[in-house]
């Protein structure tokens, strides 16, 4: 059981990946249930024992082939702004089916569209935090996903969910990003407990053969490296079944990001 009390309260960054609650080579939009309802169930838990959770989901088979397909990630053209509306959709879709069960476990939670908080400067990205603080303020858990959000220079670019905690590092104090695979994996196949940046040239991609316009495992460790030298304590670990989560919380499971010493 994760344990949290109010003098010790945290606020924990928790992104669920695409491809563990999709069937993200499927043709059509495809939900994995049992892994949806038991990770919620387990959020509940969490929540429940004082801990605030930022919660974050990826894509999977809602978003990153029409992503894909329209080429969104190069940027918005005459020909593609339709791709914009066609990936939102799909994403609302696979957001309402969390709410419906964030509802039926009696959890507050609220959505929340990266494209309406972020958009891309010429600096890079720009947030407007203001309503995540305040719903946490109010014991509300976010709700966070990848999004297409504006650019100023390209007219839209893929925000990924993977991105969100280093906007909210005045936010989070921990950041887990939960994937289908046990952690980071060395070339043959063994679960590496912890990950300096040194380690990065020995680690492989995964998922080679999936549509992925954000990036594999290597570019989620460079992104939790950069978290972990903000000071943040970041974990990679796999979520298949109920358990996983307070594993992973726990830090019994997967793989630990931290600085070269």
């Amino acid at each position: 059981m994760f344990t949290s009390t109010m003098a010790t309260r945290k606020t924990i960054y928790v992104k669920i990946g695409g491809s563990t609650i999709t069937e993200k080579g499927a043709k059509q939009p495809k939900p994995r249930m049992d892994r949806i309802r038991s990770f919620c169930s387990e959020v509940k838990q969490v929540v429940s024992s004082g801990t605030q959770l930022i919660l974050a989901h990826g894509g999977g088979s809602y978003a990153h082939p029409f992503a894909a397909r329209h080429s969104l990630d190069a940027g918005l053209t005459l020909k593609n702004r339709i791709g914009v509306t066609e990936t939102r959709y799909w994403l609302t879709e696979l957001s309402q089916i969390f709410l419906r069960e964030f509802l039926r476990a009696s959890l507050p939670v609220v959505v929340f569209h990266p494209s309406s908080l972020v958009y891309k400067s010429s600096s890079g990205w720009t947030p407007f935090l203001t309503p995540i603080k305040l719903a946490l303020e109010n014991e509300i858990t976010p709700l966070l996903m990848g999004d297409v959000v504006f650019a100023e220079d390209t007219g839209v670019a893929i925000l990924s969910a993977d991105d969100m905690p280093l906007l909210l590092l005045d936010v989070v104090d921990e950041v887990l990003f939960l994937v289908d695979v046990p952690g980071v994996m060395d070339k043959r196949g063994r679960v590496l407990r912890v990950v300096r940046k040194k380690d990065l040239v020995d680690i492989g991609k995964t998922s080679a053969s999936t549509i992925d316009v954000t990036g594999g495992m290597e570019e989620k460790v460079k992104k939790a490296l950069l978290l972990a030298e903000k000071g943040k304590k970041v974990r990679i670990a796999g979520y298949k079944e109920k358990g996983d989560l307070l594993k992973a919380l726990n830090g019994l499971s997967g793989t630990e990001i931290i600085l070269d010493y």
